[in-house]
Order: structure tokens, then C-alpha cells, then sequence
């Protein structure tokens, strides 16, 4: 039996993806099955934090050469059927490729599907062996496998529902709770994604108020997610830029006047005996400590203090599992995603305005100039 014959034990997509988004996307099936093979074809979990001049880089080092056997001629049809060219564009052909860990976010954004698989669906071939990878399954979608074969953390499916009434706070919730920047969730806690997720939701969708009933398109759904993964990528740069001028102004620990003496220098001193006395009395007994006496002591000197638990302090804390109520929002005066809340809050850090603007000017320059290259090339 020829390699070929391999192929043909499978069901192939019922068309090649497109990958577009909106109205005209793919079927469910074939997203998830081009995203399955793609996500083990271009190592996706291996991506450098920025791409290469026009092509994908690899924390690694590694190309995919050095990867796949050379018997295994299959992969340049599987390429076709799965539209390898056209993926590879779709990521690198974006001016916001100069933002930090980018393309790999991006892929996880076409990740957040309508619905889920039909009950027929099966996985599609492995780029890296003979036959289908195995039907593992969670949360009602296929897991993520690398080239290996190997389970893959903090890449998954997810939904985001359409032409179902839905609460903008929800929307919210969705884009602040997903994968995206996992990788840079101490920059951006879930206070912060929550904050810029439902500015995104009253842009684009146009409410004030989070208890807003709303009912998605595909159309709505799409702007939705790339303006929020742009967003969220935005001020993740910013805050990782203006870091680092903070270190740049930060003045240099000033050294001592006193020039410290070398060990040579305190060998000419004369030498006089020890003036510590050690008791000389034969009968005088040294008794240890007792541990058990001590620590009684000490803990009847304290004070008990009611303690919360690490759940409900990550509920005090976290705006979308306990938001605040009602007449806390009210007395506030501040809207559904208000810019009112200040930096400290939002990113654990005071600002300084003009280090902060100056932050956010350089990325704007450099999107700017990442256009004009990708315009000029096309």
C-alpha cells in the first residue's frame, strides 16, 4: 500500500478553508480541522515572540525541515488541502506583527468558534506520521496536539455565541476570561482584559450599559474579537515599553565616598586580648530554650484575624466573577467600560504621563510604518 493510500482512508474537508471571518466563514468542521492541522504544521506553540522579515520564527531555532522525516511525502498535499499558504499570510500579513507575540494570539482568535463540531467530525491527518492523531476530546471540541503528538496547554476551542440574546456584560466576560495574551497575563490582570473587553463591546456594538441585551452576527462577532485582540496586544506593548524607560531614567545606585580599606590594611594593628568574660562558676547550669514553651508564648500574644479563603478573595477581586452592584455603579457615576479607573488600578503601576504617551507613540509610529511596508509590497 503507497503512502498515498493513506489519504485516501480519510474524509478530506469538504472544501479548501478560506479562513475568512464574518458572514462568509467556514464551515465549523473545517475550521477546526485546517486550525488542528496548522496548529501542528506550523508549530504554532514554538513561535518566537516576533516573526521573521515576511516569515514565521521559532523559539527554538528549528524549521520544519529539521522536523519532518524525510519519507514523508504527504505533507505538501495536506498543505494544499489545508491552505497553508493562505494561514501563513493571514498571520504575517498584518501590520500588528510588530506587537509582541502577535501571530500566535491571532491563531488563537480564530479559535473562538459559533458552535460546535458536527457529531461526524474527525481529526484530520498528522503532518508528522501516518494517519489520524488520536479523537481526544474536551469540553465537547478536540485537543490541541503538537508536532510530537503531545497535549498542548493554553491552546483550546471556545465558544462565542451568535443569534442568541446575550448581555454585553457576558461578551465582556467571554473576551476577558479567554486565551488571549495568556502569556502576559501579569501585565494585563483580569481586571484590565475585563476593562478593555468592555470598552471594545460599547464601540463596536454602541451600548452604555452592561445589562444590555444583544444578539450577534458572524459580522459583529469578527469585529469583536480582532479589535479586542488588537487592543489587548496594544497595551501590552505599551506597558512592556514604558517598563523599560522607567528602568532607563531610573539613576544609577550612587557609590560610597569612603574608599573601603583593603584586608592588608588591618594587619599592622596591634593585638590585644579579648575584653569578653565567659563565666567561670562550675555550678552554673545553661538551660536550653523550650520550643514548645516559646511558641505557646508567643501565640497567646496574638491577635486572631479573620482570614479569607483564596477563592473568595479571587471573587472580592475579580470584576467578572462578583461585578459590582448595582447601586455601587450608580454612586460611581462611571458607564460600562469608563476610562475612569485609574492606572494604578487597572496595571498595578503608577504612570508617568509623558513616559506613557511616549510609549504609546512609538507603537503608533511603528504600526504605521509596519502598513506602509505591507501596502508598498503588495
Amino acid at each position: 500500500m503507497g503512502l498515498f493510500d493513506f489519504l485516501g482512508t480519510s474524509t478530506p474537508p469538504v472544501s479548501i478553508p478560506t479562513f475568512i471571518q464574518g458572514s462568509g466563514r467556514d464551515s465549523t468542521d473545517l475550521q477546526i480541522r485546517s486550525l488542528l492541522y496548522l496548529f501542528q504544521r506550523l508549530r504554532i506553540n514554538r513561535l518566537a515572540l516576533f516573526p521573521a522579515e515576511g516569515s514565521l520564527k521559532y523559539a527554538d531555532g528549528k524549521l520544519w525541515d529539521d522536523i519532518l522525516s524525510g519519507s514523508d511525502m504527504s505533507v505538501p498535499k495536506l498543505d494544499g488541502m489545508y491552505n497553508l499558504t493562505a494561514f501563513e499570510k493571514l498571520l504575517l500579513c498584518d501590520n500588528h506583527r510588530v506587537l509582541i507575540d502577535f501571530p500566535k494570539n491571532k491563531f488563537r482568535m480564530l479559535c473562538i468558534l459559533s458552535e460546535y463540531p458536527s457529531a461526524n467530525f474527525s481529526r484530520p491527518l498528522s503532518p508528522t506520521k501516518f494517519g489520524a492523531s488520536s479523537d481526544e476530546m474536551e469540553n465537547g471540541f478536540p485537543v490541541f496536539k503538537d508536532y510530537k503528538e503531545r497535549r498542548v496547554v493554553n491552546f483550546s476551542f471556545s465558544i462565542l455565541p451568535v443569534d442568541t440574546p446575550i448581555t454585553a456584560r457576558q461578551i465582556a466576560s467571554e473576551l476577558a476570561n479567554s486565551l488571549l495574551y495568556v502569556e502576559h497575563f501579569s501585565y494585563v490582570t483580569i481586571l484590565a482584559r475585563y476593562h478593555i473587553a468592555s470598552k471594545v463591546v460599547r464601540e463596536v456594538l454602541g451600548t452604555s450599559t452592561e445589562d444590555a441585551s444583544i444578539t450577534l452576527s458572524e459580522d459583529f462577532k469578527a469585529d469583536l474579537l480582532f479589535k479586542y485582540l488588537t487592543e489587548l496586544a496594544f497595551i501590552v506593548q505599551v506597558i512592556r515599553i514604558y517598563d523599560q524607560y522607567i528602568k532607563m531614567e531610573q539613576p544609577a545606585r550612587p557609590s560610597s565616598p569612603t574608599k573601603l580599606r583593603s584586608v592588608r590594611s588591618y594587619t599592622n594593628l596591634p593585638q590585644s586580648p579579648s575584653r569578653v568574660l565567659l563565666p567561670t562558676t562550675p555550678n552554673t547550669i545553661l538551660r536550653p530554650l523550650s520550643p514548645k514553651k516559646s511558641l505557646a508564648n508567643l501565640r497567646s500574644t496574638l491577635t486572631s484575624r479573620p482570614s479569607i479563603s483564596h477563592f473568595n478573595a479571587n471573587e472580592i477581586y475579580n470584576p467578572v466573577a462578583a461585578p459590582p452592584s448595582p447601586e455601587k455603579r450608580r454612586n460611581s457615576g462611571s458607564g460600562f467600560g469608563d476610562s475612569s479607573l485609574s492606572y494604578n488600578t487597572l496595571y498595578g503601576r503608577e504612570v508617568r504621563a509623558d513616559l506613557w504617551e511616549k510609549s504609546k507613540n512609538s507603537i503608533r509610529e511603528k504600526l504605521a510604518r509596519e502598513l506602509r511596508q505591507i501596502e508598498a509590497s503588495k
